[in-house]
């Protein structure tokens, strides 16, 4: 029988000594070590950071970073010497190429938008549409299953309350008050970008029993 050299409990016999009883035991030593060394170096004035870098270009000498890698491809555009941002071009040239053929969620250089910037994306008539307005006046109720949903639901869940748009911004559905309705997150997900007639549209997916 031997003790954890950690918390001081005594360990299990087995074939061979053992320093820890768990591993959460030996996980906890090793960062107790590296907060020791990383305290010791800082008491010392060195940089911990920066010598662990070092240690690894040392261990890896032919390791680059995407910034490095990208400074050796200039833009392909004649003229230019800028590094490369995407497709052999800089970003300048890159968007002028993607504004050119359409491609408007490049020019904008993605990332997440509301809905009136899909509106936007789209070109359709949008304005300021307040959620919980809409949510309040179909009573949380989603339109599509007919499903009582909770204020306070927090997303992922599927009872999550969105706004669905009736037509959707693809099909030239503007975003306004009068083409947003409630519905539960599953609901408009199964949706999706499917037109709708109006309230009270059916999702023929049945919904799992609770």
């Amino acid at each position: 029988m031997s003790t954890c050299e950690h918390c001081g409990a005594e360990t299990p016999a087995t074939t061979r000594a053992r320093r820890y009883c768990s591993t959460t035991c030996k996980l906890r030593a090793y960062n107790a070590r590296k907060r020791a060394a990383y305290a010791e170096a800082k008491a010392a004035g060195a940089d911990p950071s920066a010598a662990a870098r070092e240690r690894y270009r040392a261990a890896h000498p032919d390791h680059r970073t995407a910034a490095d890698r990208s400074t050796d491809r200039p833009c392909s555009s004649p003229g230019c010497s800028d590094r490369t941002w995407a497709r052999g071009l800089c970003f300048r040239h890159y968007r002028a190429e993607a504004r050119a053929v359409g491609k408007t969620w490049a020019v904008h250089g993605g990332g997440r938008r509301g809905h009136q910037g899909r509106a936007k994306l789209y070109g359709v008539p949008h304005e300021p549409v307040n959620p919980r307005a809409i949510f309040e006046s179909d009573q949380y109720q989603c339109q599509l299953c007919g499903k009582q949903l909770h204020p306070h639901t927090s997303w992922p869940s599927p009872d999550y309350p969105t706004l669905d748009h009736i037509v959707p911004l693809s099909k030239g559905g503007p975003h306004t008050q009068d083409n947003v309705q409630t519905a539960c997150y599953r609901c408009n997900v199964i949706k999706g970008a499917r037109l709708a007639t109006g309230r009270g549209v059916e999702i023929t997916t049945p919904r799992p029993p609770a």
